[in-house]
């Protein structure tokens, strides 16, 4: 829901999870992969997670992946873990149960993955690396300083980066 518009119904957000521009649906996508990985923000962030998941993972399921090939991980960059309670009000208490849902840590289970432009070494997810098919749910929220927001493409970075790459690209990094 925004300021006067409506929150979608379940028809819009499965019809939008359909309607691509120029790539293929989630569940033409499914169908050529193995392991799928959902990330999501945490509960600093309102994006309703929880909400649009359950479509997400029917689009997986419809392209031929079975419920053991999905996982979920709460990109939480350098925030805290996330308690079982607080997993399930952002993924409600079904996925809680049905799917493997982890933590992102910042310190452990990360493995290389390259380096950005601007010289950033990339210590990455091992379980979001180890899955050939990688969805993020979140929101893009506009920080207080003109032309900054959160969420995104934050959701890999800082989201499931190393401690260091998370200093690196804050600190050193030119800009």
């Amino acid at each position: 829901a925004g300021e006067t518009a409506p929150a979608l119904t379940g028809d819009e957000i499965r019809d939008s999870l359909r309607r691509t521009l120029d790539t293929p649906t989630l569940s033409e996508l499914a169908a050529q992969r193995e392991r799928a990985v959902v990330l999501f923000d945490d509960l600093t962030r309102p994006a309703p997670v929880g909400r649009i998941a359950p479509f997400v993972i029917d689009e997986l399921l419809a392209g031929g992946m079975k419920a053991e090939q999905i996982r979920f991980v709460a990109a939480l960059g350098s925030h805290l873990p996330m308690t079982h309670d607080e997993l399930v009000l952002k993924l409600g208490q079904e996925i809680v149960e049905r799917f493997p849902v982890f933590n992102h840590n910042c310190y452990e289970n990360l493995v290389e993955g390259g380096e950005t432009t601007l010289g950033t070494k990339l210590l990455v997810n091992r379980e979001v690396m180890n899955c050939d098919l990688r969805i993020g749910i979140g929101g893009s929220i506009p920080y207080w300083t003109p032309g900054n927001y959160g969420g995104g493409a934050k959701m890999v970075m800082p989201g499931i980066c190393g401690i260091d790459s998370i200093q690196h690209h804050h600190f050193q990094a030119p800009a």
